[in-house]
């Protein structure tokens, strides 16, 4: 529910080349809760630069108007023109109570 805001901002991290990669991705969505689906209009660009292809890791910080920010990590499952998928294997709360509470499986 909060990736899919508008207004978060979404900004991924990777291992690009000889240096990381960090850049934003407004496109990302969530279609269902084991996958992102983004890279598409201008942001495709930032995948491309950073030699970001199928299988990848990736990790995705959003971060809301609210005090409420999450940070998910995946790999890069599908690419294809003006689009990829990227397939959760990781996400986590980056705001109190408990900052680094793994959110993405049962307690």
């Amino acid at each position: 529910d909060k990736i899919n805001r508008m207004q978060a901002l979404k900004v991924v991290a990777a291992r690009g080349g000889a240096y990381p990669a960090i850049f934003p991705d407004f496109s990302l969505w969530t279609p269902d809760r084991a996958g992102l689906k983004g890279g598409s209009g201008v942001f495709r660009r930032y995948y491309e630069e950073a030699s970001l292809g199928f299988g990848a890791e990736v990790a995705v910080a959003v971060l809301t108007a609210q005090p409420v920010a999450y940070q998910v990590k995946g790999v890069i499952a599908t690419s294809g023109p003006g689009r990829l998928g990227i397939r959760i294997t990781e996400a986590f709360t980056a705001t109190p109570p408990v900052p680094g509470e793994r959110v993405d499986r049962p307690a």
